[in-house]
């Protein structure tokens, strides 16, 4: 405590030191106008901050208006992201079930036609799914299968970068 006053009191004389020399270099009319120019000097600095105080009270009042809105409207947008993502979920079984049985087809229809080629000669007929196909028939029935497979296979792949895209943008939500 007696530290702190020692620096007040001498802090105090120096500044009471340097008006006087002020007074006696400048003289008694530069003196006060140089008091003057400090006292409006340091009025319009605080009159700025209560003017910038005002401003910060009323962004405040606007944001907190605001943030409810941008709350909601971000929900809303991870609600939509969710709802893609289940409908991807969706598709990618569905694409994954095709491509299952494609891939079945395919291999029947092939391991059918090396079986009735070999054994049957003469009465090539295939039977598949409830139809009767010759080999010619069979042949383009496999070609048919093997490009909604390969369709359904690049849907899988573009499934898989959308839910990452999707993945990432709900990230940054």
């Amino acid at each position: 405590m007696r530290k702190f006053f020692k620096t007040v009191f001498i802090v105090g004389l120096c500044g009471v030191g340097t008006i006087a020399l002020a007074h006696a270099v400048l003289g008694k009319h530069r003196t006060r106008d140089a008091a003057h120019a400090l006292q409006n000097l340091a009025q319009a600095e605080v009159d700025e901050l209560i003017a910038k105080q005002k401003d910060m009270k009323a962004e405040l009042n606007k944001l907190r208006s605001e943030y409810p809105k941008q709350i909601a409207m971000l929900k809303s947008q991870i609600n939509q992201v969710d709802r893609r993502l289940l409908e991807l979920d969706k598709e990618e079984t569905r694409a994954e079930d095709i491509v299952r049985l494609c891939e079945e087809d395919v291999s029947y229809l092939e391991d059918q036609r090396d079986v009735v080629g070999s054994v049957y000669a003469d009465a090539r007929v295939i039977e598949h799914r409830g139809s009767k196909y010759n080999t010619v028939e069979a042949e383009k029935l496999v070609a048919r299968i093997a490009e909604t497979r390969e369709i359904y296979t690049t849907r899988l792949e573009d499934i898989t970068v959308e839910r990452d895209m999707l993945l990432g943008e709900k990230d940054q939500l």
